[in-house]
């Protein structure tokens, strides 16, 4: 079983045989639910586009002078302000 292939790169494998393509698919019945089984319908479709929305997306932590967050944060624009922790020294977590 094959997803992203990273667990075959980290141990230097290769894939064998493909043996089945498969998608899965999300249906839901159009008999009524309660609020409750709605609720949980609702909360897993949020975190599967979640999922889907960012998988992409990277997320870069480093140590840096401060005075360097605006340069980086030019490079490495982000939808939010990055998170800053200051360490000392003049440094920065971000």
């Amino acid at each position: 079983m094959v997803s992203s292939g990273a667990t075959l790169k980290a141990h230097n494998l290769t894939q064998g045989e493909v043996i089945l393509d498969s998608t899965a698919v999300v249906i839901q019945s159009n008999n009524f639910l309660d609020d409750k089984e709605q609720l949980w319908v609702s909360k897993l479709l949020e975190r599967i586009n979640g999922v889907l929305q960012v998988r992409e997306s990277k997320y870069i932590m480093m140590h840096a002078p401060k005075d360097s967050i605006h340069k980086i944060t030019e490079l490495l624009p982000g939808t939010e302000s990055p998170t800053i922790i200051p360490l000392g020294k003049g440094q920065v977590r971000l």
